[in-house]
């Protein structure tokens, strides 16, 4: 008989079936809609996810701009991931970056109209999507219920995020 490797062995030790599962099914399906989005956006905006994400967090901002440090807290992406993002971003005419007045080292992106643009329409889609892959998934009273449930598994920083998004969509 084989003997199981380090990591099996610790792996089983460590977790019990039902935490394995949970974890497992939770990655596997954030995966999977992540990558339908993605797949989604892609084929009728020409948009990667978190170019959509990054459009999205500055189409609800303050005068539809964010300092860089705030997008990549918010996406929770390394400065120089945002950096690279944004670059591209800037370069499809979506965004533009500027210096801030009160700050030598802050940099802000602000939307550009052609980024609203390609953001309002990206989202309709981006919703429609959401709604097959996840909403139309779940029964009634269930969204509150998960939504209770990814509160109390939230850092600080997502939730200051959502605050910002809620909102904003309160004051459209």
């Amino acid at each position: 008989m084989a003997k199981p490797t380090a990591t099996k062995l610790i792996h089983k030790r460590l977790l019990t079936d039902e935490e394995r599962d949970a974890w497992t099914g939770f990655l596997h399906a954030h995966a999977a809609i992540t990558r339908a989005l993605d797949d989604d956006l892609r084929e009728h905006h020409g948009l990667a996810y978190n170019s959509f994400e990054v459009l999205a967090l500055l189409a609800l901002a303050d005068d539809q701009r964010l300092r860089m440090a705030e997008l990549a807290d918010q996406l929770v992406f390394t400065r120089s991931g945002v950096t690279r993002l944004i670059e591209r971003l800037e370069r499809d005419g979506y965004v533009e970056r500027f210096d801030a007045d009160d700050d030598a080292r802050g940099v802000y992106a602000q939307l550009t109209e052609q980024g609203f643009d390609a953001f309002e329409a990206a989202a309709v889609t981006h919703v429609a999507i959401l709604r097959e892959l996840f909403y139309g998934k779940l029964e009634p009273g269930e969204l509150g219920r998960l939504r209770r449930f990814w509160e109390r598994l939230t850092p600080h920083s997502c939730r200051e995020r959502e605050q910002r998004l809620r909102s904003a969509a309160r004051d459209d």
